[in-house]
């Protein structure tokens, strides 16, 4: 499959976001509490993961066989997440008293198998691969299954799926993303112009204005005929539009470069967090929650980023661990 620079900037801005998500902390101390820190979270959580499940979707490709395809995902997702799930475990059982959900074995190994571990976004993008390779041939030749399969993603992501099991509720919510990925991939090559439609200024300030507009309606106002989907479409397009406007640019460089190693990233975001909070909250006694959610953001980002680029990446076993070859 060719490459795509937008694609490595959109992990770039995705991984990015998810880091400033989680730099939101609500242990030892609930930043939560805070209003503009909750109306931030809750504006990160309309499109960093669903992001990410329409970049897999786009990716998504069977070359080979259908083993094939199980073996790549395994190597690619299953070994790091039971890598990284493992020693996450060995962490809580060592450091109780500085993790925010300390847990002992059984309990762990319980989660890891059936509810996505600490790692969720990795075990659900792994089910949903393994089940969509047996069908996506068939997606791939017929418009009409295309439009099923399109209306049964919306059903699918509306429904008030609960079942945590095997994480049934994520891969329900996040399927539609994933397949609107897939889809695009299609059509991208059979209708080049879009992306030439798209690299317009005026595009990505009405997007902008349109994200922001839907957002305070759905989130401040509570207006229900406004779903949460509608507020991630916009918003992920709003993305995509920017990424292609950057492409070539500086600022696009540098995200390219982060989004290379957005897997690793996810991988240590927990660790660095670990840290950060601890000697901002504890050690430090910082109370004021913009110097926190900065604070974290900006040494998990740069400390996982320098512990991946130069420090994963540099030993085979090490890279097998974290997904690579």
């Amino acid at each position: 499959m060719k490459h795509y620079r937008e694609i490595d900037i959109l992990r770039g801005i995705a991984i990015i976001v998810v880091f400033l998500g989680h730099a939101v902390i609500v242990y030892p101390i609930n930043l939560e509490n805070v209003a503009w820190c909750r109306g931030l979270v809750a504006f990160i959580s309309t499109v960093h993961m669903p992001l990410f499940f329409v970049v897999a979707g786009f990716c998504f490709h069977q070359k080979n066989t259908y083993g094939d395809m199980v073996q790549k995902k395994i190597q690619r997702l299953l070994i790091p997440y039971t890598a990284f799930n493992l020693m996450d475990m060995c962490c809580r059982l060592a450091f109780s008293k500085l993790v925010n959900r300390p847990c002992g074995i059984r309990e762990s190994l319980i989660k890891i198998v059936l509810h996505g571990g600490e790692y969720w976004f990795l075990y659900v993008l792994f089910l949903m691969c393994i089940l969509w390779g047996l069908f996506q041939g068939w997606v791939r030749k017929y418009v009409w299954l295309q439009a099923i399969v399109g209306i049964g993603a919306i059903v699918l992501n509306i429904l008030p799926v609960s079942s945590d099991i095997f994480k049934v509720d994520s891969l329900c919510k996040y399927f539609i993303f994933f397949y609107a990925g897939f889809l695009i991939q299609i059509y991208f090559e059979i209708f080049p112009e879009w992306k030439k439609i798209l690299d317009n200024t005026g595009v990505l300030i009405m997007g902008c204005l349109a994200w922001g507009i839907v957002f305070v309606a759905w989130y401040i106002c509570k207006v229900t005929f406004i779903p949460q989907l509608c507020v991630s479409v916009i918003g992920i397009f709003v993305c995509v539009v920017f990424a292609i406007k950057i492409c070539n640019i500086r600022p696009g460089l540098v995200l390219a470069d982060i989004g290379r190693y957005s897997l690793q990233l996810y991988l240590l975001d927990g660790y660095f967090l670990g840290v950060s909070r601890t000697v901002l909250v504890q050690v430090l006694a910082c109370t004021n929650p913009l110097v926190i959610v900065v604070g974290n953001t900006l040494f998990d980002l740069a400390g996982a980023f320098g512990a991946a680029k130069y420090v994963l990446m540099k030993a085979k076993v090490l890279r097998v661990l974290c997904g690579e070859k």
